[in-house]
């Protein structure tokens, strides 16, 4: 049985949100999180196919951890978010 992890908010949470390029996932965040000024460290595939952001944003709560990653996850150009 797996226990609950013992979060203290707020905090900053971070996102791994993997898509096609980076327009595609600074769109997602802008439309999830209305950032525009996004200063993250971003990944690229060896051959140029994905790229990764690892981005970090200040959560609430559980609620709003999770909410804002099932937003990125149901975006269309996002693959995965992790």
């Amino acid at each position: 049985m797996c226990s609950k992890a013992n979060i203290t908010y707020p905090c900053t949470w971070g996102y791994r949100i993997i898509g096609h390029n980076q327009d595609s996932v600074l769109a997602a965040i802008k439309q999830v999180f209305n950032d525009d000024n996004v200063e993250a460290k971003w990944h690229f595939s060896k051959n140029s196919k994905y790229v990764s952001l690892d981005y970090h944003y200040i959560v609430n709560d559980d609620n709003q951890r999770i909410e804002y990653f099932n937003k990125l996850a149901q975006c269309d150009k996002i693959i995965m978010v992790i």
